[in-house]
């Protein structure tokens, strides 16, 4: 009887011990999609369904592009046109040219606005800069109609990002300094959301369902990326590097995506920021030498991302979509898992011994 208690006991350590010891981050790998012929491309934004925009530089100028479904389609075009902003309709909206442009259905059409657009939301809402009386005012296209949005006081104001309630965000001048600062604007009303402490400037990039805004402010010459929940702006941190962090990107998770200087300042490197963690997306993925992510743009809810891999060697970028692979559970996870069939062994262990005594 003691004989079999050791035994037992023995293989409770040892389960106990296998379910206990640290395991990988809860933070997926990635599997890495090269658009199909197109080089010296960039990846500028995504859609719930992984559409993919960008633009790539030809030998006849900049031409936009989108890939879906596994097929890349280049817009026709004698200018330049650079590619955006997408819905979840697939309609992409960007700048080349005297007006915005407008894509939809495999048709390149212009909205009647002079200036450039930079996001579209799933009510075909359009947000960006329009020229007015000599300058440029943020700008919302609803319905046919264009709307001025005006400035926080200063001189000029830009939008950049825009959510699926008609939220836009982007920076405008401020009539005290002159420096811009990042706003959110809401049913009309233009709100200053301020600056990291220390910060001269900031400005807004996107805004997702929840409301939560990133950016990147000025500190002492620095750009540093910034998270704002409810009025509570975060400092993102970086790579290592000292000089240069931008958000770029955040989904309905409140995922952020964006580029950071590595220590040294020695490159600049794609990040994915998650749960207060910003990680380098290079340490996520597997890669041939020389190649590495240099800046994600825009991350969906499903956790793909639209970046720019970029080789060392020839300093050549392509766009790339990145699709997680299943996330593995985090140490604590396990080791919870671990507990749990401790005690249920445990538990069978003392029931028997308890019956075997009754006899």
């Amino acid at each position: 009887m003691k004989t079999s208690h050791i035994r037992l006991s023995t293989g409770v350590i040892a389960t106990m011990l296998f379910f206990t010891l640290p395991n990988a981050e809860a933070v997926p790998s990635y599997t890495v999609t090269a658009m199909a012929s197109i080089a010296n491309s960039n990846a500028t934004g995504i859609n719930s369904s992984g559409q993919v925009i960008g633009w790539t530089d030809t030998s006849t100028g900049y031409k936009s592009f989108i890939l879906s479904g596994g097929s890349t389609t280049e817009f026709s075009s004698t200018g330049n046109l650079f590619a955006v902003g997408i819905n979840d309709a697939g309609q992409v909206v960007g700048y080349g040219g005297a007006n915005p442009f407008f894509y939809s259905g495999g048709v390149l059409g212009s909205l009647p606005i002079s200036g450039q657009a930079y996001a579209i939301n799933n009510s075909g809402q359009v947000a960006g800069e329009m020229n007015a009386n000599g300058t440029q005012d943020a700008f919302l296209y609803s319905g046919g109609t264009t709307t001025n949005l005006g400035t926080l006081g200063g001189s000029y104001s830009i939008a950049l990002g825009l959510n699926n309630s008609g939220a836009v965000v982007g920076y405008s001048t401020t009539p005290s300094s002159g420096n811009f600062h990042a706003f959110v604007d809401s049913g009309g009303v233009m709100t200053d959301l301020g600056m990291l402490p220390g910060a001269t400037s900031s400005l807004a990039n996107g805004i997702n369902d929840n409301g939560q805004v990133i950016g990147y402010s000025y500190i002492g010459g620095i750009a540093s990326s910034f998270v704002d929940s409810n009025g509570v702006m975060t400092n993102l941190g970086n790579l290592g590097g000292t000089s240069y962090t931008e958000a770029t990107g955040i989904n309905n998770n409140g995922e952020i995506v964006g580029t950071s200087h590595t220590a040294g300042n020695a490159a600049q490197h794609g990040f994915l920021w998650a749960d207060g963690t910003m990680v380098d997306i290079n340490s996520l993925l597997s890669q041939p030498a020389g190649w590495y992510i240099n800046v994600a743009n825009a991350i969906n809810t499903s956790g793909q991302i639209a970046a720019s891999d970029c080789n060392s060697a020839t300093s050549s970028c392509v766009a790339v979509l990145l699709t997680p692979n299943a996330a593995v559970p985090e140490p604590g996870t396990v080791s919870l898992m671990g507990l749990g069939l401790l005690f249920f062994i445990w538990s069978r262990y003392t029931q028997t011994r308890r019956t075997s005594v009754a006899k």
